[in-house]
């Protein structure tokens, strides 16, 4: 079979909410590496931005968040947002998920106090 598989998540938003949560309390724990990000812009009202991060303790996970923000993009009817999210096996740095990274950025930070 094909070890490249499309899959839904088969999460709550309220488990989207405490993982954040979660990544957020490990950040003030001191056990998260998150270097400044590192963007271009290609365009006046445009930019690309990436951002990785590692998280020990029992997450123990690494990734990569590549977000880009184009404003024209709304007149064109696509959203003004949009990129992926690569999360990495720390042990061995096999890619573990690459996902759509846009629903997670619409998350308010205020839900995580939920």
């Amino acid at each position: 079979g094909d070890v490249y598989k499309r899959q839904k998540l088969n999460i709550s938003f309220q488990e989207v909410v405490n993982c954040v949560a979660k990544s957020f309390k490990s950040r003030g724990e001191g056990i998260t590496q998150m270097p400044p990000k590192l963007g271009i812009s290609t365009r006046p009202s445009a930019f690309s931005h990436a951002m990785p991060a590692y998280i020990k303790g029992d997450l123990d996970v690494s990734g990569l968040k590549w977000i880009s923000s184009y404003s024209t993009n709304l007149a064109k009817g696509m959203p003004s947002l949009q990129g992926l999210i690569i999360l990495n096996n720390s042990n061995t740095g096999q890619p573990m998920a690459i996902m759509d990274c846009t629903w997670i950025t619409d998350i308010p930070v205020s839900y995580t106090h939920l």
